[in-house]
């Protein structure tokens, strides 16, 4: 993991509040004075602002992380009391539905992904599979698409439909937009289920 205190440029430094202080500190690598408060001297050479940027901004500061958690709990809390419940119940018994026919079971699966989706999706994202697993896959092969072709013509056109509308009427209150941006989300997981999985966000 990168070390802040390393990074390198003309001897930059990283404060406490974990911004840059480009002050010339005199002294030896790693030695300490008045004007840098305390903080080592930084090696010069070419910094990585790239790797600067990571660092400080993937949750390393106190309290980011907590934050974040908070706030997907939060919307997940409303999402689920005005509506999650109720869509997550019906993927949940259309997947049911599907694998009773026996021919549908290839899209039951799928169905009850979108159902934990539905019920709880701020945190989360929807993948292709072979992205995630960094493998070839069946269902986002020649297979996977026809599977898909077949359940957009029977199921998903009017299913992500439904999910379109609801989106538009949670734009227009303004407050809905995160919602909204969830609805949109299944909708396109409901064009195309088959070969998508659900992970959870960094």
């Amino acid at each position: 993991m990168l070390d802040p205190y390393q990074i390198r440029e003309h001897r930059e430094i990283v404060g406490a509040n974990g911004e840059i202080d480009t002050r010339d500190h005199a002294g030896p690598v790693g030695s300490r004075n008045s004007r840098s408060g305390g903080l080592p001297r930084i090696h010069e050479g070419p910094a990585d602002y790239g790797e600067v940027l990571a660092y400080l901004g993937n949750g390393v500061r106190p309290g980011r992380l907590e934050t974040t958690a908070l706030i997907r709990l939060i919307l997940n809390v409303l999402w689920f009391i005005f509506g999650g419940w109720i869509s997550g119940l019906l993927w949940l018994l259309g997947g049911a539905i599907l694998a009773l026919t026996v021919v549908g079971l290839p899209w039951t699966f799928a169905a009850w992904r979108i159902a934990s989706y539905s019920f709880w999706p701020f945190g989360r994202e929807v993948v292709w599979r072979d992205e995630f697993s960094g493998q070839e896959d069946l269902g986002t092969g020649c297979l996977g698409i026809g599977l898909n072709v077949i359940w957009f013509v029977f199921a998903g056109w009017y299913i992500a439909l439904s999910h379109l509308l609801i989106a538009v009427a949670e734009f227009i209150t303004i407050i809905g937009i995160p919602f909204a941006l969830k609805d949109l989300e299944l909708a396109k997981l409901a064009l195309a289920p088959i070969g998508r999985t659900i992970r959870d966000k960094p």
